[in-house]
Formats: structure tokens, sequence, C-alpha cells
């Protein structure tokens, strides 16, 4: 396992965290302590003393090993264990080795705290009730992809720069990416930066902010996209526009660009070679000029046709060419033929059809669940469908997404309901590039 490192919590996000369940301290700091200051992990196989046999030894650990809270070791686990202040503490149980993911909690920054809603306590590790939020979370999965997810909440507005969260080595980017986020009913822009702070780009409204936007691969190659028209590189600490393929054949675009024309809708931004190209084409809300409040896309097109294997802007929703951030589009190699599944389609919702992606969803050998799609007709604020069991996530998630040329609400709960959040209207509602660690 790599090393792991991140900002010791304050006592004041500690002693909240205590008052609002029913914990001992010693519990309380150990999860504290196994979430943000663990110098490296190892995993194992615990046996029925608490004692572990770790990966590569002969012989099983001398001592009884203590447990972070939400999790009690069962003799046979296979377990993800970490190392804090010199001691070593089991985290969690691992899922089979090509499906395991690391998984960190996020503490808020200063003047952020975790987020208690409309469904009740925020986390409860291994017993919350369906469809309760989480904290902020980091992900890691065998594929490299680092998967965010949790809600934080503040009583203030968070100016631009703010800091909300930081996530540990091993799950920084190498350049500063940009992600839309749902804050409250609306928009907000949140930066992931490479010192793993992840900071307010423009002014966040009190209320609550979700991180469920961010997905990146730090581990790929990427190659530099072959840039259309009058685009070009953004420059500065940003990085080029550019493509990676992950080893289970999906592709995910990064950079900034600027300077290109937005004189007409599905305007050319990017050529897409020979395996990169989509399946079928989607919609991803993307980051212009780091603006909260400003809709704009990218589209990745259908891999035939007259605008035939090209990523698309969308410039009929906003004209700004000054700095267009592509983050976290993500989609599967079109020769691939991916077993998609159709749902099985709920509340008057449908297809939207023509060229646009066929909603499906897919769960990766990494344990990656895949969502993607354009919906239409149904009703907005109901499930969509409803995803089986083995593909649905711990806690409720909440990204933001593209609806009817606007901003709308995409939640995914425990109980793998699929639901339109918000929206301006049902004309259309899309789900694509949709990544998520699944609880099983």
């Amino acid at each position: 396992m790599g090393v792991y490192q991140s900002p010791v919590p304050n006592m004041d996000w500690i002693q909240a965290e205590f008052a609002k369940r029913d914990r001992t301290i010693a519990d309380l700091t150990l999860r504290a302590q196994s979430a943000a200051q663990v110098t490296e992990f190892q995993t194992g196989v615990v046996d029925s003393t608490s004692r572990v046999l770790f990966d590569g030894d002969a012989t099983v650990y001398p001592n009884a090993l203590r447990w972070q809270y939400g999790y009690t070791p069962v003799a046979g686990d296979p377990v993800l264990l970490g190392r804090v202040n010199g001691e070593w503490i089991i985290l969690s149980k691992l899922k089979s080795p090509a499906t395991s993911m690391i998984e960190v909690v996020l503490p808020p920054a200063s003047g952020w705290t975790s987020y208690d809603g409309e469904d009740g306590p925020s986390y409860t590790p291994g017993s919350s009730p369906a469809d309760r939020f989480s904290p902020g979370v980091a992900t890691k999965s065998s594929t490299g992809w680092v998967l965010a997810y949790g809600l934080y909440n503040k009583t203030t507005t968070t100016a631009s720069g703010g800091v909300i969260t930081t996530l540990p080595l091993g799950m920084r980017p190498a350049y500063p990416l940009q992600f839309n986020a749902v804050n409250n009913s609306t928009n907000a822009t949140i930066q992931v930066n490479t010192d793993g702070t992840v900071t307010a780009l423009s002014a966040i409204a009190a209320g609550y902010l979700s991180i469920g936007n961010i997905q990146f691969n730090p581990d790929i190659t990427y190659a530099t996209l072959a840039l259309q028209g009058t685009w070009v590189a953004f420059g500065g600490a940003f990085q080029a526009p550019s493509i990676g393929r992950d080893s289970l054949g999906f592709l995910t675009v990064t950079g900034g660009a600027k300077s290109g024309s937005t004189a007409a809708d599905l305007g050319l931004f990017a050529a897409l070679a020979a395996g990169q190209r989509p399946s079928s084409a989607s919609h991803t809300p993307v980051v212009t000029n780091g603006t909260s409040g400003v809709f704009s896309h990218i589209g990745s097109a259908v891999p035939s046709g007259a605008t035939a294997n090209e990523l698309l802007w969308r410039s009929v929703w906003n004209s700004s060419n000054v700095h267009y951030q592509i983050d976290g589009a993500v989609w599967d190699d079109a020769t691939l033929s991916l077993p998609w599944l159709t749902p099985h389609y709920v509340n008057g919702w449908v297809a939207y059809g023509a060229s646009w992606a066929a909603p499906g969803y897919y769960k990766r050998a990494d344990g990656v669940g895949a969502l993607r799609g354009l919906y239409a007709t149904g009703t907005i604020g109901s499930a969509m469908y409803v995803l089986p069991p083995g593909l649905r996530p711990s806690h409720q998630i909440l990204r933001l997404t593209a609806s009817n040329a606007t901003f709308g609400r995409l939640d995914i709960h425990s109980d793998g309901s699929v639901i339109a959040g918000f929206g301006s209207s049902n004309a259309w509602f899309s789900a694509d590039d949709v990544l998520f660690p699944t609880a099983a």
C-alpha cells in the first residue's frame, strides 16, 4: 500500500462529533486519528483475538489490535490497517483484492462541519440507515480512481480561496482540478489543489455543500488532446487539455483551455483518436471562469455521424471562452462493447433517445459503479430507477448534473434509488459520466 497523510482535525470538530453521537471519547479520537493521521497502510487477515497476519508475513502480529469505530473484526476477515502514531489499527474490512478501496474520512476545515440534514445524522460507519448523508469521504480504487462524496455545512458564506477540507497524500492531483458542486439548491465551484486542499473557486453560500462531483485518476498516463479551431491550452498551473485511459478501458479528460470559438452550439473542441471514442454521446457539466451560477458543459460525440469522434463545446448556454476547465468527464471505449444494463424506469421516466447515451448502469471489476444516460418526461424529484443490490453506495451521494441546459441534482441512495433531485424541467436530465464507490 502507499503512504497517505492528512492534516490533524481540530478539537472543535472532534467535540462536535462527540456531542452528536453517543460514543466514548476513545472511540471518537480513534476515528479522527485513523482518518487524519495515518502514515502507512497495510492489508492482512484478522483472527478471533483481533491479531492480524499481515500480507506477506509468515507469523501473526503478536499484539491484539484496536479497531476503528463502526467495524467489529470477525475471524477470517481481510482487513485494511493503518499506522497511527506508531500503532497499527484495524480500519475496515476489505472487499476482494480486485475491488478493495482505501477510504479516508475528510475532516472539515475550520468553520465547516459535517452535514446533519434532512435525512438524519451524517455518519455512523457500518450502521447508518438508508439514505443518510456521509461526511466528506475520499476513496481510491485499485485502478487509481479517487472518488469523493459527502456533505459539509457552514453557517456563513465562504469566500473564494476558502478551504473546505483536504485530501490525503496519494489522493492528490498533479495539477489543479475544478469541479461543480451542489450548494443548497444551486451550484458552486470548487478547486482541488496539488497540496490536497479543496477550496472555493467563487463564493459559496451558507448551507450545505456536496463534494460528490470530485472524480479523477492521478495514476494513469495522459496524452495531450488535439484541440480544434482556435482553442489553446489555458497555461499557468493548469494541465493542457489531456485524455487518459485506465486499465479497464474507461477514458477521462482533464485540463484547461481558452480562446476558442463559441459562435455555435456543438462547436468542436478537440478530436478523439481511435481507442478514445465513446460508445454514446454524453453531457457533462464543466467549470467556466471558476464562476458559480454559470452553466456550460462538454459533450462526447457519438462514434459515427457528421460530428463523429469529437469533444463538443456547448456554447449556446455560455459564450465565455476565458477559462474552460474540462476535469472529470469520463466514458467507456466504444470498441469494448461493455455490457451496460438497462434500468427499469419508474415515475414516468424514459430514455431521451436520438443519438444520446442510452440509460444504463455497470459495475466495474474494481468495484466502482458507473452510470450513464439521458432521461426525459418523468417527475422531477422522483426516482428514475433502482440499482440492484451490490451496485449501491453505502450512503446517499449528491452530484450536480445537467438538466435541460441548466443545473440539476442527481441523488444516488443507499437503497439503490437513482433520483432526479432537482432540475429546470423534465425535457431532459443527464446521468452521464458518474462514477461512485459501491458498498459491496
